[in-house]
């Protein structure tokens, strides 16, 4: 009855983690995460996943300039860069009730919980 965690191979996802998990609850692209997993005698007991996310920083518009097109001109942009770079997802944090609309323009949604963050101890 040893607990054992370990790396676990995305071979492996559909048969230990789907039957555990949440109902509804996907697995990421395989090819932009990594899984640690608790097992118990071979039976998954927690995860956790690590997932190569791009984050949209920076949204700034100046405030003198009211032509109601920047937004969306600045969303289609976007769109375009993230198509051609192949990203299917990404996150941005919204910090005042401008970007947030943008972002809700943009078609993000709203998700549930705390946004934290950590610096991984002795990494540069």
């Amino acid at each position: 009855m040893a607990l054992v965690a370990r790396v676990l191979p995305s071979e492996e996802w559909a048969a230990k983690i789907l039957p555990v998990w949440p109902a509804g609850w996907a697995l990421p692209d395989a090819g932009h995460a990594r899984m640690v997993v608790v097992e118990r005698d071979g039976q998954v007991v927690a995860t956790w996943a690590a997932m190569d996310v791009v984050h949209l920083h920076g949204v700034w518009k100046d405030p003198a300039a009211r032509d109601p097109k920047i937004p969306g001109l600045l969303i289609d942009a976007m769109m375009d860069l993230l198509r051609g770079a192949g990203i299917a997802g990404v996150f941005t944090i919204a910090p005042t009730p401008e970007v947030r609309a943008l972002a809700e323009h943009a078609g993000f949604e709203v998700l549930e919980g705390d946004l934290m963050i950590a610096k991984v101890p002795e990494v540069v």
